[in-house]
């Protein structure tokens, strides 16, 4: 899945790479453009990111298992802090099947 992920991030970056060589031809462009193509970078930083966490968990048995330091480690090489939130201990429990609970809502898995 982790190299999965890394090819689906890669083909993101060349997409992103075409569409800016076929704009830097063609003059300025609106905000709007840009910002929606901004979108694609996000997306590319989140694959790899996802790449690397579910490498990361392959390599052990899980993440209950790991210490903080291998942790950190990890969320130092992540790009996003929206993912690097997702190893949050808010995000991350310790105990293997707990998960974080708020009352009113509801996660479907």
């Amino acid at each position: 899945m982790s190299s999965h992920l890394d090819d689906l991030a890669a083909r993101v970056y060349h997409v992103e790479h075409a569409i800016g060589d076929e704009f830097s031809t063609s003059g300025p462009q609106a905000a709007d453009t840009i910002h929606r193509l901004q979108t694609l970078d996000l997306l590319r930083q989140s694959l790899e990111d996802l790449s690397l966490m579910v490498l990361y968990v392959s390599q052990d048995d899980g993440m209950s298992g790991q210490n903080i330091q291998k942790i950190s480690q990890l969320v130092e090489r992540l790009s996003l802090d929206a993912t690097k939130a997702l190893l949050t201990p808010q995000y991350c429990p310790v105990t293997r099947g707990t998960l974080p609970y708020e009352d009113g809502e509801v996660d479907l898995f």
